[in-house]
């Protein structure tokens, strides 16, 4: 089918057969050890507070590839906009929270040689290694290989 632009609805077909099968890059460990990262780090904070509240939304949505605001407030049961209002009061925004979480996990990440830069990638949210990658030197000001190499791992990438 032709992409058609300025359409009254946003749509994608799917074949119901193309839909139910499995991913060829899902990994049933990877997704324990996601999980397992994401479980110390939720042990760590205090839910009930909107910031840790946000976070957690953050951290089940990173892998999907598809966390945002929108996304976020849907999960917290608000709007958009009193999303915005509530992390303005706190004086944080919703694209800084979102790269703090990013930069918390990754330094998880980071230590276990079992991840590969696709899969810290892939379980940060990125759609591609290399927009990580740009991030990750911008973060740390180096790359996750040097990172790696300086502590004294010999990761193989």
């Amino acid at each position: 089918m032709k992409v058609q632009f300025d359409q009254a609805e946003n749509s994608l077909a799917i074949r119901n057969g193309d839909a139910t099968k499995p991913l060829t890059g899902s990994s049933p460990a990877m997704v324990a050890l996601h999980e397992d990262v994401i479980r110390r780090q939720l042990a760590d904070l205090d839910r009930s507070d909107i910031l840790n509240r946000t976070m957690v939304a953050i951290m089940e949505q990173l892998p999907s590839g598809s966390v945002s605001e929108i996304t976020v407030a849907k999960d917290l049961n608000m709007t958009t906009r009193t999303l915005h209002r509530k992390l303005s009061e706190k004086g944080v925004s919703f694209r800084s929270l979102l790269t703090n979480v990013r930069k918390e996990l990754v330094k998880r990440y980071i230590d276990d040689p079992a991840y590969s830069v696709t899969e810290i990638s892939f379980l940060l949210g990125y759609a591609d290694t290399s927009a990580f990658s740009r991030a990750f030197r911008r973060w740390y000001g180096k790359s996750l290989t040097e990172s790696r190499r300086q502590m004294g791992s010999e990761y193989l990438l």
